[in-house]
């Protein structure tokens, strides 16, 4: 007896002795705002995709320019070793 069709056009789940009508169909006021909703609905979701969509790719573009200064700054940091070597090299050398 579960989804009978009652006079009004409401919908009734029985169980047992237990009857339960589902609220959309005793207020037909429901169904309109609902559909209402599904536009704003998806344009809030739309606008929420599009901020993440930004904020991914600017992220994206900082952590390439960190990464590209990372190795600058280790070449840097190679080149500054290997002249300290070779200057100590060079000094142990006239001696």
């Amino acid at each position: 007896m579960i989804g009978q069709q009652l006079w009004a056009g409401l919908s009734v789940v029985s169980v047992g002795a237990v009857s339960a009508a589902a609220p959309e169909a005793t207020d037909p006021n429901i169904v309109a705002t609902k559909s209402n909703y599904g536009f704003l609905a998806f344009l809030v979701f739309f606008c929420i995709a599009l901020a993440v969509w930004v904020i991914a790719r600017s992220l994206n573009k900082h952590l390439r320019r960190l990464h590209f200064l990372e190795q600058e700054e280790r070449a840097a940091t190679q080149r500054a070793q290997e002249e300290q070597g070779e200057e100590h090299r060079q000094g142990a050398r006239g001696q």
